[in-house]
């Protein structure tokens, strides 16, 4: 039986989704930007990998704030259906 997260189980202030969207974004562009970095020291494309890096993190991040917006949107129509 999975656990559900805390979190998961009420809806956010739109404070906490400001921030939470700030963080992601930061995190996927710092995480992927600082991963670009590393391949681009070993493969000898510095400048190339770190850009790369942090287009895929912004963009994984995009998605990930996305459908978490959407998730907490549906979790909204179905509580003020029932």
């Amino acid at each position: 039986m999975a656990s559900k997260d805390v979190a998961d189980n009420k809806t956010a202030s739109p404070n906490e989704t400001a921030w939470m969207i700030t963080g992601r974004l930061l995190a996927g562009m710092i995480l992927y930007g600082v991963i670009g970095w590393l391949l681009g020291r070993w493969l000898g494309h510095e400048a190339l990998f770190i850009a790369g890096g942090i287009l895929f993190g912004m963009a994984a991040s995009l998605y990930l704030v996305l459908a978490r917006l959407n998730q907490e949107t549906e979790q909204m129509k179905r509580s003020s259906q029932t």
